[in-house]
């Protein structure tokens, strides 16, 4: 199985992220229906993955917004915060139609639990995330807790080392921890551009009442105490 990463986002027993650095096979699509996954929303661009499973598998549903990783390719070279901070503010303009599509897609859909994901599950799934629940209203701390907790699951995974390894980078490790101190950097420069993700999501042209049905998901998705 390739799918690494995987956990269900802060607040929530019904969204879950993961990542997938091969072909959506067979026992992938197995172990989501055995987990009750009713919908697969793949981040990765069309050069990245085969997806004839899911083609052929009906009981999951699956999705692709084709988010590009062209722009991450100086990474490679430059594994530092910075660069990290600078990659998740490209993507913000870089990808908003993907993005945009993504959240019609969480506020009009009526599929109950559902998964989303990269390649590695940190980088576009994390930019993913954090919008997603700083929308919801999701406490800040949860949010980067949320996104360190990456870290540590790469880097005890051996298939993140293979798949280091194939790019000729053996220092993965180092690249993983570098990247733990930019959500904060990220934060705050994404609050100085846009004030809130709400104003985000309006700049990339959800409307009003479209942004409305997103945010009414919030009962539906994630776990609220009862009054």
């Amino acid at each position: 199985m390739c799918l690494i990463n995987y956990r269900n986002i802060p607040g929530s027993s019904k969204v879950f992220r993961t990542g997938n650095i091969g072909d959506i096979s067979t026992s992938d699509c197995n172990w989501l229906k055995e987990n009750q996954i009713t919908t697969y929303v793949d981040l990765r661009s069309h050069n990245e993955f085969c997806v004839n499973s899911f083609c052929t598998n009906r009981e999951i549903t699956y999705k692709c917004f084709d988010v590009d990783n062209s722009h991450d390719s100086y990474l490679i070279e430059k594994p530092f915060s910075e660069h990290y901070v600078k990659y998740y503010l490209q993507m913000l303009e870089t990808c908003k139609s993907e993005i945009k599509k993504f959240f019609m897609y969480l506020g009009f859909t009526k599929d109950e639990r559902i998964v989303y994901g990269c390649s590695l599950g940190k980088d576009r799934t994390g930019v993913f995330t954090y919008l997603l629940l700083s929308f919801m209203g999701i406490e800040y701390d949860q949010i980067k807790e949320d996104y360190i907790k990456s870290v540590y699951e790469l880097a005890s995974c051996a298939l993140v080392t293979s798949y280091y390894n194939k790019l000729g980078k053996n220092d993965y490790k180092e690249r993983l921890e570098a990247s733990q101190d930019c959500i904060d950097v990220f934060n705050k420069k994404f609050i100085e551009k846009y004030s809130c993700v709400d104003s985000y999501l309006k700049s990339i042209g959800m409307k009003d009442f479209e942004r409305i049905m997103l945010y009414e998901k919030k009962e539906k998705y994630f776990d609220l105490e009862k009054k």
